[in-house]
């Protein structure tokens, strides 16, 4: 009877590990993946759909921007697990030589979740206040305190 205990025990534990670790490896895969579109990227434009028309606020092919942006989007390797209520998005579009490579949001519900078509479910920026600033150093308009603003 005590073997068949440790031998549970030492299964759950192996389990948790695994799961564990398959966090750590999405949140990993997320970051070489987002980074990947970045650093292939000319161009970003940010489009503010918070309201129902989408509106495009900020644009730049300055490499510059596109540095800036990536190192202020470096991703927690935490799994949110899943996509979370979408409210007001400021929506980040990617782009080489004309043609789109993926786009991220910001959600500002919920704790300031990224979205993306890169992968699936939502992720957490592991500078919140970093990712924001970004937006903030180009006059973009958001909340930082994650409210949500009024539509005109």
């Amino acid at each position: 009877m005590k073997k068949k205990i440790i031998i549970l025990i030492v299964l759950l534990i192996f389990i948790l590990v695994l799961d564990f670790g398959r966090h750590l490896f999405v949140g990993f895969n997320r970051n070489l993946k987002l980074q990947s579109v970045i650093k292939r990227a000319d161009m970003l434009v940010v489009y503010d759909e918070v309201c129902e028309n989408s509106k495009k606020v900020y644009e730049s092919n300055n490499q510059n921007s596109l540095t800036e942006f990536a190192s202020a989007i470096k991703l927690e390797l935490r799994d949110s697990g899943g996509t979370l209520a979408r409210a007001g998005n400021l929506k980040i579009k990617f782009y080489s030589e004309g043609n789109f490579l993926g786009e991220v949001e910001r959600v500002l519900k919920y704790g300031h979740t990224v979205r993306s078509n890169i992968w699936g479910g939502d992720a957490y920026p592991q500078d919140p206040k970093k990712f924001n600033q970004w937006f903030i150093d180009r006059n973009i308009d958001i909340d930082p305190a994650g409210g949500l603003r009024k539509c005109p």
